[in-house]
């Protein structure tokens, strides 16, 4: 159990909200991951969610909130080996809820340090930057992703149709279908 004097500052770890003694690389850790991060959110102001060197498992997909969270792995493999056929991780901004009303505001997320290692070349998303399906500004925009490598998934970085302005740098992508898809959208 966690409480708000726990993560006290801009910077929060996932490890403060998984139980003590769990075997992160065997025990699925999706859930406790996805409540720091909107634990983040829950607070109205940015912050910065912090993984330590590790292997996380990760049976579900996880949904990272860009105007809100920015994710710094050191050394960390999120491990979606038993995922299935759907995102890996969804970056969004949001549905109306961009801090301060403003979609440049997310020109200070980061997602970086990470290895993502899926289920197969046959199966899944590892990177999935949310479309725009209904009112504005769905997808993240004025962000930055560095430092990472995607393997084993059937799709490295799926585009959607809100996506702009986004800075990739220093990354790599192998044992992947398709490395990068901008799909045709006439949203």
């Amino acid at each position: 159990d966690w409480s708000s004097d726990v993560c006290s500052s801009d910077l929060v770890s996932v490890m403060d909200f998984i139980p003590v003694g769990t075997n992160i690389s065997s025990t699925d850790v999706s859930s406790y991951i996805q409540a720091a991060h909107d634990y983040i959110v829950s607070t109205g102001k940015q912050g910065t969610l912090v993984f330590p060197a590790g292997t996380y498992k990760c049976d579900s997909g996880l949904t990272i909130q860009c105007s809100w969270v920015s994710c710094l792995g050191q050394r960390a493999k999120l491990d979606f080996s038993a995922l299935g056929d759907v995102a890996a991780i969804t970056f969004t901004a949001g549905s109306g809820n961009l801090v301060a009303g403003n979609p440049w505001n997310q020109a200070t997320f980061v997602f970086e340090g990470f290895i993502l290692y899926g289920p197969s070349t046959t199966t899944g998303t590892a990177m999935y930057l949310n479309e725009r399906t209904g009112g504005s500004l769905g997808g993240p925009a004025h962000t930055i992703f560095r430092d990472f490598q995607i393997t084993n998934f059937k799709t490295g970085i799926y585009f959607g149709n809100h996506t702009y302005i986004n800075f990739f740098d220093h990354f790599d992508i192998w044992n992947v279908t398709t490395g990068i898809w901008f799909p045709v959208n006439d949203l």
